[in-house]
């Protein structure tokens, strides 16, 4: 390492007997002292580095959930907000179960009813026969209304326990539009549920950089969101090139 120092200082030449005499060159080095700087050096060597690409792109969710009902009942609690983090089982929605339970009290009532005339009639087809064949008991189902009744009761049934709605998975409440006292079967999505550990980012990055880059290779992610790195790897590569000269591509982050 060769380092080059300039130095520029002034002089006045020497006067003797009314003659400027010229002070030889050499008398002038010696009054100059020396300037002694430290530099840090280190030897030159053959060695790989680390090459950074920084990009920005988008987070998407691979999965995601659309929470709707059938049901045309009036919604009588909402739970959560946008934003929120919520766990599997956890209640989102609250329907209006007045009309279902009163439905489900005079369909049992009919059941009841319908089971007594049910085991009358089979009891009745019992003293005459000493053997009740297959026919008979559908007969009896047919005559008494106790399979269509049986069937109404489980589907009233089941529309009371739909009136809780609840998360399917854990993830974040996104596009909640669900509002207290509208009818469920008014809104096609309740909200949507998105899963936070399946997220990918998408990203554009420059053609000439194509070649520093391969499926598999990981990646460091950090949402604009938070301060927190999240490692991935990359998914795919979209070999064409858009008219800015971009190629898009897809990682996968790891949580």
């Amino acid at each position: 390492l060769a380092l080059l120092f300039l130095a520029s200082c002034n002089f006045s030449p020497s006067v003797k007997g009314g003659l400027v005499e010229d002070t030889p060159m050499e008398g002038l080095l010696e009054q100059i002292k020396p300037i002694r700087t430290d530099v840090e050096v280190e030897i030159a060597n053959k060695k790989n580095f680390k090459l950074e690409y920084i990009a920005e792109g988008i987070l998407k969710a691979t999965h995601k959930v659309d929470l709707s009902s059938k049901l045309n009942n009036s919604i009588i609690a909402v739970n959560v907000r946008n934003g929120d983090l919520v766990k599997k089982g956890q209640v989102l929605f609250l329907l209006d179960t007045l009309e279902l339970s009163n439905h489900y009290k005079q369909i049992s009532s009919k059941f009841e009813k319908a089971e007594l005339d049910y085991q009358g009639i089979l009891f009745d087809k019992a003293s005459v026969d000493s053997v009740l064949s297959e026919d008979a008991t559908k007969v009896a189902l047919l005559k008494s209304g106790l399979k269509e009744l049986q069937l109404e009761r489980d589907r009233v049934r089941q529309q009371i326990s739909e009136t809780i709605i609840a998360a399917p998975i854990d993830g974040q409440v996104a596009n909640l539009s669900a509002q207290l006292y509208n009818k469920a079967d008014g809104y096609k999505t309740l909200c949507t549920l998105i899963a936070h550990n399946s997220m990918v980012a998408e990203v554009e990055i420059l053609e000439t950089q194509l070649s520093d880059i391969s499926i598999g290779q990981k990646i460091k992610v950090i949402p604009a969101s938070s301060d927190k790195e999240y490692d991935g790897y990359v998914k795919s590569i979209n070999p064409t090139v858009d008219k800015n000269g971009l190629i898009t591509l897809e990682g996968v982050i790891l949580q």
